[in-house]
């Protein structure tokens, strides 16, 4: 894959700016004035540029070229329940590869940790943006927190979460919009499961014939969905 830069706007313009993170990159890969980059901007969108000029603070680059790809009209949601920051880095970073669209977040009653800090938030929208432009892929995943899981909005398409009871049902794909609900490691309680069963209309789903930790099924259900 070639080295691509994130440039948070529109690529339609004739010249672009580049600045830290995306300056840093460029220094690092040895780039120099005259040389022909990739530019992706998360919103379906790819231009050639050509390195003008690099200063301290930024680099100015001339548009190329530029092309608009089609949106897919279904989407993957996974809904995470909050676990340990390095086990989310991983479920949204393999997610982002794997095609998730749109992560939401909230505490589940069994969630070993209630709240993100903004520090954090950013992090997860960096890690986003690097996956972005390492699998190849042009869309940005959108990152939603919310309080509880009763906070999320209504949800036009087929719902399902992990369900590992005996008479989970496994998974049949569906043509539809996805939101996918992932529990905390110690699983959903009664009535998240009452909620999202009776409320929800949601299907409990088995992802396999051993119990996953929480990262494992969330990257598991993504590459499911979006196979």
């Amino acid at each position: 894959m070639i080295d691509r830069f994130f440039l948070d706007s529109d690529l339609s313009k004739k010249e672009v700016e580049l600045k830290d993170p995306e300056l840093k990159h460029l220094r690092v890969m040895r780039l120099n004035e005259g040389d022909i980059v990739t530019l992706v901007n998360g919103q379906n969108q790819i231009a050639s540029a050509e390195i003008l000029e690099i200063k301290k603070d930024l680099a100015r680059l001339s548009i190329e070229s530029i092309e608009t790809k089609e949106i897919d009209p279904h989407s993957i949601t996974l809904a995470l329940a909050l676990t340990k920051q390095s086990n989310l880095e991983l479920a949204i970073e393999k997610g982002t590869e794997i095609g998730v669209n749109h992560f939401w977040l909230y505490p589940s009653h069994k969630s070993e940790r209630t709240k993100i800090s903004p520090n954090h938030q950013e992090r997860l929208r960096l890690i986003t943006i690097s996956a972005l432009k390492q699998c190849g892929r042009l869309d940005l995943p959108t990152i939603k927190i919310f309080s509880k899981m009763k906070e999320l909005p209504p949800f036009s398409g087929a719902i399902y979460f992990g369900d590992v009871r005996e008479n989970a049902l496994p998974l049949k794909k569906s043509k539809e919009n996805v939101l996918m609900f992932v529990g905390p490691e110690k699983g959903f309680d009664k009535n998240e499961h009452n909620y999202l069963s009776k409320s929800l209309k949601a299907h409990g789903i088995c992802l396999g014939k051993h119990i996953l930790r929480a990262e494992t099924a969330a990257i598991c259900a993504a590459a499911l969905f979006s196979s």
